[in-house]
């Protein structure tokens, strides 16, 4: 199982710095983008979210998306930029969820480049990012084939957490958490305790508040909290997160998470 380093940095920032108080936050997990399905005009099926890149303050990039074959076999993927997407957020069975769309038709999609190299290779080829913007009519995302400073979500999710001065693993992550009022993915949600899922606790952490790194495709999850610290953050609901709606949960996150 893949292994993320996430070191908590001193940022005492609050989530909703910038907003307004009277601005609405909702969250969508992860877990309910991967597998969807992404539309195009005519609202026909064009592909499926295998993953979302992002960089390391949770702003989104790409979707990567199969196209074709049958249970993953003869699929092709092609990273469609997230600004070329529309995500329509709407409720199902109590839970909030993001419908994806493409504005091009299923004969106008079956051009669009193909991602064909290693560890998605092409996201890093700035040439390549450009002819991929061009077709998408969007704009390629700055520095990205410079800086390589991207996360694949589909990678982070079920990577062991390691907390201050434990070399064991003490949580998992369960996913990531995008807020529809900024545009980002805020939170990484984590799980820890229980056996066999039966009490199992979930807690949040902000995205801005941790440094992401990957060394060979290895990545390790790093937390500066204590076990003890842990036990004792907010407790979220992984399913549709409706504790992170309440800015007194986001404010107690954030505090009681800044390294001193």
């Amino acid at each position: 199982m893949s292994k993320f380093i996430l070191s908590l940095t001193a940022v005492a920032t609050l989530c909703a710095a910038g907003s307004t108080q009277a601005e609405s936050h909702h969250y969508v997990s992860s877990a309910k983008m991967i597998g969807q399905p992404i539309y195009g005009t005519q609202q026909e099926r064009l592909a499926d979210v295998n993953s979302i890149v992002i960089n390391k303050d949770g702003t989104p990039l790409f979707v990567v998306a199969g196209v074709g074959g049958v249970a993953g076999i003869g699929e092709s993927e092609v990273a469609i930029p997230w600004s070329a997407i529309k995500c329509d957020t709407k409720m199902k069975d109590e839970q909030l969820e993001c419908h994806l769309s493409v504005p091009m038709t299923s004969k106008q999609f079956e051009n669009a480049p193909k991602l064909e190299a290693a560890e998605y290779a092409e996201l890093y080829d700035e040439a390549w990012l450009q002819k991929n913007a061009h077709f998408y009519a969007a704009e390629a995302p700055r520095d990205v084939a410079q800086t390589k400073d991207t996360i694949c979500v589909s990678s982070c999710t079920g990577a062991d957490v390691q907390t201050v001065g434990k070399n064991k693993p003490v949580a998992t992550v369960e996913s990531l958490a995008y807020d529809t009022a900024t545009g980002k993915f805020e939170y990484l949600i984590i799980g820890y305790g229980g056996t066999v899922g039966i009490g199992r606790k979930y807690t949040a952490v902000p995205m801005e508040n941790i440094q992401v790194k990957t060394d060979e495709n290895e990545c390790v999850c790093h937390i500066h909290l204590t076990e003890e610290q842990l036990e004792k953050q907010p407790v979220v609901t992984p399913a549709n997160l409706p504790e992170l709606e309440l800015e007194s949960v986001r404010e107690k996150l954030e505090l009681t998470q800044t390294v001193n």
